[in-house]
């Protein structure tokens, strides 16, 4: 009953929101001005008297996926986002409660579905702090059939992690390792590895039984291997997760201050040799969660500039090799004779040039609101399995 119950929410919503996408780009295409917030907001009403069912589903899930589709429009025309598109029913959905009620239900922890009238029960994945206030809560549906909930929750805290150095650390983002400049070569799991090469097969194989197909409709065999997909790339997900989070505590926790490079991931990621690699070591993520946490307890992020050269440049004398490429992993410089690794030698460059480019604190970031211009500080939400936290530090 009461995974129904969700479905007529995920279902209204995602209406809701691609009914109002189609309207928008009619208008675009016949040169009217697309809707704005309010006026998609009194059509919403109009449209809930038309329509029994939408009056099923809380109204403020309604009202905040034409905030959302406004939001994406706004990133379009400024130029921080791309296009939006349709939601699909196969794919991930979510629901948003602005103003949620959560209390304990004979000993379980649960979340209050408005209209419906009832009590979901849910797993903490850990406790509410003392004296947290709860904003808005997100149930979602993975494309595997997983829900979770994900409540913004503000408080005060004063928790930090105290490092074995005080000293600072450099560290090179490689496609095959993460390089500090203590010498030590971090390298993805190799569960990640078995998880990819399965990936692969399951893509190949659901390529195939779509190729077979002779009509529109999907067949059975074809959803149990995108059943199957969607679990595993769930899990490569977690567990990619995890290792992120794990290797930036541990960083931190031998080192208060890291040195960092800037990289325009991005541009790097058009490369069509280096793509595949460059978002396996998921550099851009790593980044985010080391900002989060120089935060949250208290260290020090820098970074040096995009153009410094760090994997060029001798630590010994300062010695630039113009004529290094990227297949040169060890290379003797001309100057000085010193032998180098050419990733230790980038994140000991990295760790010397660190401090001229700190990160500052962090502005406050609303759900939902339009993204600032440029480099952000703003701290991105760790995504957990139940809840998420807003530190205020």
């Amino acid at each position: 009953m009461q995974k129904r119950h969700l479905g007529k929410i995920f279902g209204s919503v995602r209406f809701v929101y691609n009914e109002f996408l189609k309207i928008n780009e009619e208008l675009y295409a016949d040169g009217i001005q697309k809707l704005s917030r309010t006026e998609m907001q009194e059509h919403l009403l109009i449209w809930k008297e038309a329509i029994d069912w939408l009056s099923d589903v809380p109204s403020q899930s309604l009202q905040v996926a034409t905030h959302d589709l406004d939001v994406a429009y706004q990133n379009l025309f400024a130029g921080r986002g791309k296009k939006p598109r349709l939601k699909k029913k196969l794919s991930a959905q979510s629901v948003s409660l602005p103003q949620p009620k959560i209390k304990s239900v004979s000993g379980q922890n649960c979340v209050f579905i408005p209209k419906y009238k009832t009590w979901i029960p849910m797993k903490m994945h850990r406790e509410f702090p003392d004296g947290a206030k709860f904003g808005a809560a997100t149930i979602s549906k993975t494309a595997s059939g997983r829900y979770f909930v994900s409540i913004v929750t503000k408080f005060n805290t004063k928790e930090k992690i105290l490092s074995t150095h005080d000293g600072i650390v450099g560290v090179d983002l490689n496609i095959k390792h993460i390089v500090l400049s203590d010498g030590e070569k971090i390298q993805v799991p190799r569960t990640l590895e078995t998880l990819e090469s399965r990936k692969r097969r399951l893509q190949k194989k659901m390529q195939r039984q779509r190729d077979m197909q002779k009509s529109e409709k999907r067949s059975n065999n074809y959803e149990k291997t995108r059943f199957r997909l969607a679990k595993l790339h769930e899990r490569i997900r977690f567990q990619r997760e995890d290792y992120l989070h794990k290797l930036a505590l541990n960083i931190y926790r031998k080192n208060q201050v890291v040195a960092m490079e800037t990289l325009n991931v991005k541009g790097m990621m058009k490369n069509r040799r280096l793509a595949k690699s460059i978002a396996f070591q998921s550099w851009g993520r790593l980044v985010e969660i080391m900002k989060v946490y120089a935060v949250q307890y208290d260290k020090h992020l820098h970074f040096i500039s995009t153009w410094f050269p760090s994997s060029k440049m001798c630590h010994q004398c300062g010695f630039v090799n113009s004529e290094l490429t990227l297949s040169d992993r060890e290379w003797t410089c001309e100057s000085c004779q010193t032998h180098h690794d050419r990733d230790i030698n980038a994140a000991i460059n990295i760790q010397n040039e660190g401090g001229s480019y700190p990160v500052h604190q962090p502005v406050e970031r609303k759900g939902s609101v339009v993204r600032p211009k440029g480099r952000t500080t703003t701290m991105a939400s760790a995504k957990q399995e139940s809840s998420r936290f807003e530190v205020a530090s």
